[in-house]
């Protein structure tokens, strides 16, 4: 972002910087005479201003209804203790067992299914993803993973 800058936003940026070495300070009343000198120096604003770009914020929308993935569904499941203790069971819709993922975290089992092509829809790669993470957090705070089912209105 920097790079994008010209010489004279540089050297106008350069003029504000004040470095105030106060570290150890621990005397509140100094930081705040230190913080009143500075507010003294108003350094004005550059003339040309800043450039910004404005971005519309997007409101979220509810979701919409489930569709099932082509590519099928997965059972999450944590295996305490195990070296690989996130185990991942991938099925048809038809319910017929397809594959077994074992990882030791989310990202790596996240990679996996990319790399085979295991999952065909985004909705249902942030669903997973969000999975993914509740079951590597119930490892790390010793708490109990339930996987959420199919709702309706997920996705």
């Amino acid at each position: 972002m920097l790079q994008n800058l010209t010489e004279s936003e540089v050297s106008h940026f350069r003029k504000q910087i004040q470095i105030i070495d106060l570290i150890g300070e621990r005397d509140l009343s100094e930081l705040a005479r230190q913080m009143e000198l500075l507010n003294k120096q108003a350094v004005q604003p550059y003339e040309a201003g800043l450039k910004v770009d404005l971005v519309e914020i997007q409101r979220a929308k509810p979701a919409k209804r489930l569709k099932l993935d082509p590519a099928g569904y997965f059972v999450i499941m944590v295996m305490k203790g195990k070296e690989n203790p996130l185990l991942i069971e991938h099925y048809g819709n038809d319910g017929k067992l397809m594959h077994m993922i074992e990882g030791v975290d989310s990202a790596s089992i996240c990679a996996t299914l990319i790399e085979k092509n295991f999952i065909s829809q985004l909705n249902h790669a942030a669903y997973l993803g969000q999975e993914f993470a509740k079951a590597e957090l119930s490892l790390l705070s010793d708490s109990k993973y339930t996987q959420d089912q199919a709702q309706g209105e997920l996705f």
